[in-house]
């Protein structure tokens, strides 16, 4: 096994430019293609903490994971255990959370394929400021905490692509405070339809969100009991803002949905600016 990621991505990119030299001077004209890399160096490229990684070192990266697939509603970190693996999403999604003493849920969010978790725990080597559970099947790659910091101190762009995360993922729950500080749940509702709406499908002019979270999910979400979810979106409904239907949202006036949210809490950072978790 090489010793650092880096220094064999030097003897990757060496090997791909002799071959690509040696080909250019037979006459064919072409660079080599991906066919070597595995389905896992694949998935591990969809990543986006790790678009900075070339071929080589993903490839190098891919022998240092522990894969594990998991089935939907399996336990993958618990709240406050003292693990501290970082992980890699790789197919599915996860859903990070907190239920407290008395069985109150508080969702924070959900991760896809491509997404990350954990690099609290590994990084300040604390316990799990979170329990994160398998919405979906899902396939992961765990990186102990070890060689998760010397990916870091190795690759400045993986380390600076965290730090981004890190910073989105600040503004985005600096954003949940002031709303459930501030805001009626009507007005939270509508905030958190409209962050749903970015992965939404445009339908003439309205915006589909499906499948949409359940009035559980929403209400984990946003701070309050199911039964006001349902409450709230009855009165969007009667209101010609939204339509709900069993497993969708749709979203009839996309401008009034923003200016009630506006209206009444202002612009947040999370509204102004197009980025996802």
């Amino acid at each position: 096994m090489p010793k650092d990621i880096c220094s064999s991505a030097v003897r990757g990119v060496t090997f791909r430019v002799a071959m690509t030299t040696h080909v250019l001077k037979a006459g064919l004209g072409f660079s080599m293609p991906n066919e070597t890399l595995t389905a896992r160096t694949r998935l591990l490229r969809a990543v986006s903490v790790l678009e900075s990684l070339d071929d080589a070192q993903l490839a190098d990266l891919e022998t240092r994971l522990t894969w594990r697939q998991e089935t939907a509603g399996q336990q993958i970190v618990r709240h406050l255990e003292p693990s501290s693996s970082f992980f890699l999403v790789l197919k599915g999604k996860v859903r990070i959370r907190i239920v407290s003493a008395n069985g109150r849920e508080v969702a924070f969010r959900m991760v896809g394929a491509g997404g990350h978790f954990g690099e609290i725990a590994a990084l300040a080597q604390a316990p799990r400021t979170a329990t994160v559970d398998a919405a979906t099947n899902v396939v992961l790659g765990e990186l102990a905490a070890g060689p998760f910091a010397d990916l870091l101190a190795r690759c400045p762009g993986v380390s600076l692509n965290l730090l981004q995360h890190m910073a989105r993922n600040v503004a985005h729950l600096t954003d949940r405070v002031f709303e459930l500080s501030t805001l009626d749940t009507r007005v939270r509702l509508c905030a958190e339809i409209l962050r749903l709406s970015r992965n939404g499908a445009v339908s003439g002019e309205t915006l589909v969100i499906a499948p949409a979270p359940t009035h559980e999910q929403i209400a984990a979400l946003i701070g309050c009991q199911r039964e006001g979810v349902g409450r709230e979106l009855r009165a969007l409904a009667d209101a010609g803002i939204v339509r709900h239907r069993r497993g969708e949202i749709v979203i009839l006036d996309p401008e009034r949905l923003h200016e009630l949210v506006e209206r009444e809490g202002g612009v947040s950072v999370t509204h102004l600016v197009e980025w996802s978790l």
